[in-house]
């Protein structure tokens, strides 16, 4: 009977089995057997398992079967992407700094030694090579340098929206105005546009831009997570104050360059986070925003390792869940999270006071895994030529096996605290 199915039905009945129950149907026949022994079957468990879903084989160090038992058994290991020999930063690269921002490809801003940023890289990762390409924007006005900002890329039929909220500046000064660099038109650069605040409801055009308000306040250390036509803004810190209000701003563009944003503050039903700021944001396809950890109300400077999912506002109103984990997690600021799959995967950051275990001076150094549905997690052990790094403030963007973190202040052992120039990658397979 199973040799009368054709190889295309065996190709989809494997996508809805575990990884162990493939084995077993695979004890069917031989011809069972080599169907699913076929390594696009594999290859698609793993886009599957891991929420990848552009990966190909060219991606892999190993077979797709072996990549997927990796993934399952998080044997992960980190490698480093250095510099090449005589690049200069600030010619051609991105200064060392932390504190910047990531969204997808692209890093803006950040704190250096020196001074306070406010341009944008875009950085790919291509066979353990890095290419970083300063983004030439019209010379008109630009947002003043900031760091710890609110920054996230909002991809559109028309083209990639970048947005910038909030942040602290050079002066120190918390900010709160909004940004947008709108979508690249041919032979023309692209421009960054000031988004008027409006400081209460109503709504106000300013030029080609309207704009709904109340905008929130000034912030800094706030998330940002694209979502629909916009993106969701949670928390921060400002002046002796930390939050846990959770915004919707909606960004349109018109014809003839035109723009409306619109910002709303979402009704939260039942229990919510903590107010907190430096927390690490995520968010997938079933969740449009998850949060790790962060800093509640100075002066205390107590940091927290709890896990919370947020469900897909409808008509304004939501529902936080808090994620019940197994075994408890490292506290942290400044750290960054992504998500393959089910699964959150925390790395670095520190905390004002000691943490104990896999951290120094603060500095964690551990890689915490949560399935976000399960709360199973595990503290991985990692292998590789520059294992257990330490680094907060760091960047994390895309990597084809897994995740890349740019720059961040990091710590050698008894060291000193230094802003670092390269760049990090944790391979999950």
């Amino acid at each position: 009977m199973a040799q009368a199915f054709p190889a295309a039905v065996w190709h989809v009945v494997a996508e809805f089995l575990m990884e162990d129950d493939v084995g077993s149907v695979q004890c069917l026949n031989n011809e069972v057997a080599r169907v699913l022994d076929d390594e696009k079957v594999w290859l698609r468990l793993l886009q599957l398992r891991t929420g990848l879903r552009t990966l190909t084989k060219s991606d892999l160090h190993d077979t797709p079967r072996e990549a997927l038992r990796q993934f399952l058994q998080h044997s992960i290991r980190w490698s480093r992407v250095p510099r090449k020999q005589g690049d200069v930063p600030g010619e051609g690269l991105p200064e060392n700094r932390w504190m910047h921002r990531s969204a997808g490809n692209y890093v803006f801003g950040g704190k250096g030694s020196r001074m306070t940023f406010n341009d944008l890289w875009r950085v790919e990762i291509e066979e353990g090579q890095a290419t970083y390409q300063r983004v030439e924007v019209d010379a008109g006005i630009a947002p003043p340098a900031r760091s710890a900002c609110g920054f996230v890329d909002i991809g559109t039929r028309i083209g990639a929206f970048l947005a910038v909220f909030g942040g602290r500046g050079g002066d120190d000064r918390y900010l709160g105005d909004m940004w947008v660099l709108e979508p690249v038109v041919k032979d023309h650069l692209p421009v960054w546009r000031e988004v008027p605040r409006v400081d209460g409801p109503g709504r106000e055009v300013h030029g080609d831009v309207a704009v709904e308000g109340p905008t929130p306040g000034e912030r800094w250390m706030h998330s940002m997570t694209a979502f629909r036509s916009g993106f969701l803004m949670f928390g921060g810190a400002a002046s002796g104050q930390v939050f846990d209000d959770l915004w919707l701003c909606d960004i349109h563009r018109g014809q003839a360059g035109s723009m409306s944003v619109s910002w709303g503050e979402i009704e939260v039903a039942g229990p919510k986070p903590c107010p907190r700021a430096g927390h690490a944001a995520a968010s997938s396809e079933e969740y449009p925003l998850i949060i790790s950890g962060g800093m509640l109300l100075p002066p205390a400077q107590m940091t927290v390792s709890d896990v919370w999912t947020l469900m897909a506002p409808t008509n304004g109103i939501t529902h936080w869940v808090q994620v019940e984990i197994q075994s408890p997690l490292c506290a942290r600021i400044g750290h960054s999270a992504g998500v393959m799959g089910d699964r959150l995967v925390v790395f670095g950051g520190r905390s004002p006071s000691p943490m104990g275990g896999g951290t120094t001076s603060g500095f964690s150094a551990t890689v915490d895994v949560v399935n976000v549905k399960t709360g199973k997690n595990k503290s991985i052990s990692t292998a590789g030529s520059c294992s257990s790094p330490l680094r907060t403030g760091h960047a994390m963007l895309p990597h084809a096996s897994g995740f890349a973190f740019f720059g961040g202040m990091n710590k050698t052992g008894g060291g000193p605290q230094r802003e670092s120039e390269d760049i990090l990658l944790l391979h999950a397979f």
